[in-house]
């Protein structure tokens, strides 16, 4: 168990630097909301439809891909939080989705094609639902638990709800509305996102163990930083310094704490984006969505530390981006809310 307990502890280190329902019908839950705080989860889920071709279409896939979803996405009274048991789940969960081209590590991203388009069925995976439930109980001295704490943590814990999926739909929600409000379409994209409930009734809470995503595949983009050998893009010296800076505001606006190493630049036109929309696996479920300020600000400041070192990066790198981090910089540190944070001045020391 000790083992077991350690190479788990390893999983979750390395993962953190980081409906068809019972009457036959597919509940379908918009990312889009109208005049609603950020902070409510359940005004930023309201159900609106999804194109009706698109619906349609995914109604059928939930259908052929039924025995699937039921077996990888549990109930959440099935799972075990017993480190074996969570490497089983992790084992079992990524040789299952490698015969359905997933494009993730930890989560499943399942192309998917309709009509000639692509997409991305997107559900959070093993690690994450463990990791998310960890930090949303507490032990007997009345702190949260952590990875780091594995082997002192009970193993009887009981899972509660998560909101890791469910979390991609709010923050396109927020990400979107900052986008719109701000007039910066052109130079920062996140591609539509659906939340699609395919287990339950229509009164369930949505949940991790009752939806999953339905993404558009923004197939026009390319890492800035590259995954495997972590080099920057060329392609970032042809982004202009007023697109930089629409980053501070999608930063803000849509809390892209991992900004840093998933942000994606148009292969030709001046623009970025942001497909991996999942919140921290550090997250209490029980201040889904964003009821923690405390949190929600040291999530921005990740995002934007993070956005820092792809302009310190780039430069060691001797991309010509000299300009737009400059440009950066200047906007960040006259930031009203986060500017004289003394972690994101000595990150704009490049």
């Amino acid at each position: 168990m000790k083992i077991a307990k350690l190479y788990l502890i390893s999983i979750l280190a390395l993962n953190n630097g980081l409906s068809f329902s019972m009457d036959g019908k597919t509940e379908l839950l918009a990312n889009q909301s109208d005049n609603t705080n950020a902070d409510s989860a359940s005004n930023i889920l309201n159900e609106a439809s999804m194109p009706e071709e698109l619906a349609k279409h995914c109604r059928a896939w939930i259908a052929e891909n039924k025995e699937l979803l039921e077996e990888v996405i549990p109930l959440r009274e099935s799972i075990s939080l017993k480190p074996i048991d969570i490497i089983s789940a992790h084992s079992k969960f990524t040789t299952k989705l490698a015969n359905h081209g997933n494009a993730s590590t930890w989560n499943a991203a399942l192309p998917i094609e309709f009509d000639g388009k692509k997409y991305f069925v997107k559900f959070a995976g093993p690690v994450n639902l463990a990791y998310t439930n960890l930090h949303s109980q507490k032990d007997s001295q009345g702190n949260y638990y952590g990875w780091h704490q594995l082997p002192d943590f009970p193993t009887d814990l009981k899972p509660v709800r998560t909101y890791q999926t469910i979390s991609q739909a709010a923050h396109s929600a927020i990400l979107n509305r900052a986008i719109e409000q701000n007039h910066i379409q052109d130079k920062f994209f996140v591609p539509k996102t659906w939340l699609v409930r395919f287990r339950g009734n229509k009164s369930d809470l949505p949940s991790d163990e009752n939806c999953f995503i339905i993404q558009e595949a923004a197939l026009d983009f390319e890492p800035v930083r590259d995954r495997n050998t972590k080099t920057i893009s060329p392609r970032l010296q042809s982004i202009s310094k007023e697109t930089f800076a629409a980053a501070i505001i999608a930063i803000k606006g849509g809390t892209l704490w991992d900004i840093g190493s998933n942000l994606q630049v148009h292969k030709q036109a001046d623009q970025f984006a942001q497909t991996d929309l999942e919140q921290p696996n550090n997250e209490n479920a029980e201040n889904f969505f964003q009821k923690n300020e405390a949190k929600r600000q040291h999530n921005v400041i990740t995002g934007l530390e993070g956005f820092a070192f792809l302009c310190r990066d780039a430069l060691k790198e001797g991309i010509v981006v000299k300009t737009q981090c400059e440009y950066f910089k200047e906007l960040l540190l006259k930031d009203p809310e986060f500017g004289n944070n003394d972690q994101l001045r000595k990150a704009v020391n490049y």
